[in-house]
């Protein structure tokens, strides 16, 4: 799992790659927003899709998911 700031699931290197999804933040909303870019950014690094022109190319990219959970964020 990422433990980080949450994850922009509808990003395209990302799509596909997410399992199961838990916000410590709001545990009422499952929204995972990541609302201040880290946590998509580490997904990124680990999972990324390759070969699609978008972003970068992750460090796993061969059939892995990740798993986030939120646990910062920037609302009061």
């Amino acid at each position: 799992g990422i433990i980080d700031t949450g994850i922009e699931a509808a990003h395209p290197d990302l799509i596909g790659r997410l399992a199961a999804f838990r916000n410590f933040v709001s545990p009422s909303n499952p929204n995972p927003i990541d609302d201040h870019g880290h946590g998509t950014h580490v997904a990124g690094t680990i999972a990324a899709k390759t070969n699609n022109a978008t972003g970068v190319a992750g460090i796993a990219y061969n059939g892995v998911e990740c798993a986030p959970e939120a646990v910062k964020s920037s609302e009061p």
